[in-house]
């Protein structure tokens, strides 16, 4: 009974197509002060998966990585480290002229950061979740052994709270980004265009 219920399952899993992908982008942070506090720009690296829903509609999920050291311009120039772990997920519309695909999707961006000073006048730990949104729009080259590529553009706009001063008053760091990348990925299952 149990093989019958695994193969069934697999059969099922099989019938849904999947798109996964490993994904890397220039980070370009638009806030002047993160700029001046943990440079001007770097390299996110994240991995996303998307699930056909229906028509051209794919849910996704995906979960990024970015850090960078860097020397403020306050707290005496020492260097510090930030991490930042956006954890998206959303709604994309995607369609497939033949193998070309173009999509355009948002979703909403909880975040976790962690930033570690090495000066005196600083924290010297700040970390703290947020919520923001993103926006994404790319085109997907298909048909490749059943592997992508994937050029990308994305916005994300988030605000987190952090304890800045004496006074522990809460002040957000902006880490509002524009993205710009690619990624290579792998089609599972069957694609909505095999079955006609």
């Amino acid at each position: 009974m149990k093989t019958l219920l695994f193969l069934l399952l697999a059969l099922r899993l099989s019938a849904l197509e999947v798109l996964t992908e490993a994904r890397v982008a220039y980070f370009i942070p638009t806030d002047a002060q993160f700029r001046s506090n943990y440079g001007e720009d770097g390299i996110i690296s994240s991995i996303e998966t998307s699930f056909h829903a229906r028509k051209d509609l794919y849910p996704w999920i995906n979960i990024s990585y970015y850090g960078n050291a860097a020397h403020p311009s306050i707290g005496g120039g020492k260097k510090s480290h930030i991490y930042y772990i956006p954890i998206g997920a959303g709604l994309k519309y995607l369609h497939f002229f033949d193998h070309l695909g173009f999509y355009a999707g948002v979703g909403v961006l909880p975040a976790y950061v962690h930033i570690q000073n090495n000066s005196p006048d600083l924290f010297r730990t700040q970390k703290n979740w947020g919520c923001g949104g993103v926006g994404k729009i790319g085109f997907i080259a298909d048909r490749l052994w059943n592997c992508f590529l994937d050029l990308f553009a994305e916005y994300s706009y988030i605000k987190i709270p952090f304890q800045n001063n004496p006074k522990n008053t809460l002040h957000p760091a902006n880490l509002t980004n524009f993205s710009i990348g690619g990624a290579i990925g792998y089609h599972f299952g069957a694609r909505r265009d095999d079955d006609s």
